[in-house]
C-alpha cells in the first residue's frame, strides 16, 4: 500500500498497518527530509519513491519480514533500490538517536551454533533392509 493510500487510513488502522503511529511516521520523515538538505550530494536522477512511500517500504520490510524483491514488485522499483532505501534509512534512524533499539547493557549473551552438522546413518546394505531382518528373525524363531 503506498502512502497516498494509507495516509486516508484512521490513527487505529494506520497504526495496525505499519506498526508505529501517524505522529511517528511524519517524524521519522522530518528527519530523512532534513538529512538530505545537510547532505546535498545528489548523484543520479530523482528518486523513484517519494521519502513517504521509502519509509513504508523500510516498515514493511522491518514488521512483515518481507523480502526486498517483494516489496521491489509493490512498488514498482528494482530490489537494490529497495535496499538502498532500507540501508539509508537505518543509518538515518540510527544516528539521529531518538529511535534506538534496546541495547544489552551489563547482561550475558549466549551464542548458539545452528551451522548444519552432518547426521550419521547406517549404511545401506542388504542385512539392514527389512526383508532381510525379517527372513533372520523368521529363521531363528525356527531354529529354536
Amino acid at each position: 500500500m503506498k502512502y497516498q493510500e494509507i495516509i486516508k487510513l484512521l490513527d487505529e488502522k494506520f497504526k495496525r498497518y505499519t506498526g508505529i503511529k501517524k505522529k511517528t511516521f511524519e517524524l521519522i520523515v522530518e528527519l530523512i527530509k532534513e538529512d538530505e538538505k545537510n547532505n546535498k550530494k545528489k548523484i543520479g536522477g530523482p528518486p523513484k519513491l517519494c521519502i513517504e512511500d521509502q519509509v513504508l517500504a523500510a516498515l514493511a520490510y522491518w514488521r512483515e519480514y518481507r523480502t526486498q524483491d517483494h516489496l521491489a514488485v509493490d512498488y514498482g522499483v528494482g530490489q537494490q533500490t529497495i535496499g538502498r532505501y532500507i540501508i539509508k534509512i537505518e543509518n538515518i534512524l540510527h544516528a539521529s538517536g531518538k529511535f534506538v533499539l534496546c541495547e544489552l547493557k551489563d547482561e550475558e549473551v549466549i551464542i548458539v551454533d545452528v551451522m548444519e552438522s552432518p547426521i550419521e546413518r547406517p549404511k545401506k546394505n542388504k542385512n539392514n533392509t527389512t526383508a532381510e531382518r525379517r527372513k533372520n528373525i523368521h529363521k531363528k524363531q525356527n531354529c529354536e
